[in-house]
């Protein structure tokens, strides 16, 4: 049997459609840049649009007082903190939120820590008396769009409740009043303290705050989705979570978030970690393109 042998170039061009695409999102969590954290404890950092955000503030921590302030962002950095008109003497004010129409609906408390929520109007707070309820706490109120239907979700230690704080809701009608409160059931809420509700309309996902059992430490970030009473597991936020406290998460858009904690490097006066501070939070999407490329193979001789 005769052999030939053809000396010539082969050039083979392998080609693979085996491209993988690995990817994963990084969360950084870092204190916010600015002139807003100071000594005191600064939480519920809220963003109007890219250059307004307020946020409500504790000073004198010995005789606690609670104030809203606002910021303005200039040259990529928060200005300092200014006074807002959202203020009433000789009472507490916090944890504002801002209806569809831009009312601001936000807590009040008197001297003797009975808080309320209110809504600022024409120069007047006006208490939300469906809500509110002689010798019960109503607080951190926040405004959510489902559709077309708005709902005020809002902290409470009222009656009907699954132990501790409670998070409850209230549907507010085309009118802007507010219906009788509903729990939001076993799922979100525990016999521990459930607080600083915040929905984001984009994701469908309720974050809150709890110190229930097996937190990585006091208060974890939470979340869940659903709408009104009907939510789905409540998942751990453990990228955003430490053994310290985690509380006021909310989205600004997709890749920009805020939260306050008394983390490592919030500061403090008298004792370490002792006041919470506004964190920025950025979710970096690494993406890891891993691809074979063609390839040349000069293969000779071949044998036939």
């Amino acid at each position: 049997m005769s052999k030939v042998f053809m000396k010539y170039k082969v050039i083979l061009i392998l080609l693979f459609n085996l491209s993988l695409i690995a990817q994963e999102t990084r969360v950084v969590v870092e204190q916010l840049k600015g002139r807003i954290n100071t000594n005191d404890s600064e939480f519920n950092f809220v963003r109007v649009n890219d250059t307004l955000a307020y946020f409500t503030s504790i000073t004198n921590l010995e005789n606690p007082e609670s104030s809203i302030y606002f910021s303005v962002k200039k040259n990529s950095v928060w200005s300092n903190r200014k006074y807002s008109k959202f203020n009433l003497e000789n009472y507490k004010t916090g944890e504002i939120t801002f209806t569809d129409n831009k009312t601001p609906v936000l807590t009040m408390c008197d001297e003797a820590d009975k808080c309320k929520i209110v809504t600022y109007k024409y120069n007047f707070f006006n208490s939300v008396s469906s809500i509110n309820s002689q010798g019960n706490k109503n607080t951190q109120p926040n405004f959510a769009e489902h559709g077309e239907q708005n709902v005020l979700y809002f902290v409470s230690n009222r009656p009907g409740g699954f132990g501790g704080l409670d998070i409850w809701l209230s549907i507010v009608d085309d009118k802007g009043n507010f219906g009788a409160p509903i729990n939001l059931g076993p799922v979100i809420n525990t016999k521990f303290d459930e607080i600083a509700p915040n929905f984001d309309s984009n994701s469908g996902r309720m974050y809150f705050a709890s110190n229930r059992e097996n937190s990585m430490g006091g208060f974890d970030i939470y979340f869940s989705e659903g709408r009104f009473n009907l939510w789905n597991e409540t998942i751990n936020f453990k990228e955003l979570n430490t053994e310290k406290d985690e509380m006021y998460f909310n989205l600004f858009n997709d890749t920009i978030g805020y939260l306050s904690s008394n983390r490592k490097g919030a500061k403090f006066d008298n004792e370490e970690y002792c006041c919470n501070d506004i964190f920025k939070v950025v979710f970096y999407e690494n993406q890891e393109k891993l691809s074979q490329n063609p390839t040349i193979c000069d293969c000779m001789p071949i044998k036939l």
